[in-house]
């Protein structure tokens, strides 16, 4: 892998843990160009317009990766929170089962995330088959974008409120969950339901800082 290849690389995906979308997606763009044939490229790229709310850009990015390298976890995966994000929810349950599937055919590796992932897609797999419940995710999706907005203008109060809205209304939403947490943590300096929140997200996703979040906020609590 060449230098200028990890430069990029660096730089795009520290933009897409920043959440400047735009920047990362010129990057992205700027290292498909340069290296068209690299396998992941087109797939972070889907996860940037996945961030930017760009779901036809990021459904032709996920749907090409599919195509040009075949099955796997990861991409349909990825595919599947597409959908879910975007309100389809048929074809989210299609490719989270396909993503179900592939999982559990593969051998679990010692210290591996797979209790997570699979606890992870079994939960959205029922939610898009209960039509009720779906409406509901949608409802908590929307509160989400209310409290990203509101954390970026630090509206501490309102995007709190917020992402509890969106962690009632779908568990499964960990960006919710972690975010809250983090208010939780470092505003309010409320441990306990930041340890909630950190625990909750913690249990969806194998995300290192989710992870992290989790263990920074155990480690305050002993010491208390």
């Amino acid at each position: 892998m060449s230098l200028l290849y990890t430069f990029y690389e660096r730089r795009a995906l520290n933009a897409f843990v920043e959440q400047n979308f735009p920047k990362a997606r010129d990057l992205f763009i700027k290292m498909l160009k340069k290296w068209p044939q690299r396998i992941g490229i087109r797939h972070n790229l889907g996860l940037v317009y996945l961030g930017l709310r760009d779901f036809p850009a990021a459904e032709s990015c996920f749907l090409k990766e599919l195509q040009d390298y075949g099955d796997s976890v990861s991409r349909h995966r990825a595919l599947g929170d597409l959908y879910f994000s975007w309100g389809k929810a048929s074809e989210a349950a299609a490719h989270y089962r396909s993503a179900i599937n592939l999982l559990k055919a593969e051998s679990k590796p010692a210290g591996s995330n797979y209790n997570i992932d699979l606890h992870f897609l079994e939960l959205r797999l029922a939610l898009c088959l209960d039509n009720e419940a779906f409406a509901k995710t949608m409802v908590g999706d929307a509160a989400l974008q209310r409290g990203l907005e509101a954390q970026a203008k630090k509206e501490w109060d309102r995007a709190y409120e917020e992402f509890g809205t969106a962690t009632l209304a779908d568990p499964t939403n960990f960006p919710a969950w972690n975010n809250r947490g983090s208010i939780a943590l470092n505003i309010y300096k409320d441990y306990k339901e930041a340890q909630r929140c950190f625990t909750e997200a913690a249990k969806l996703s194998s995300t290192p800082a989710i992870q992290q979040n989790l263990a920074l906020i155990n480690t305050l609590l002993d010491q208390h």
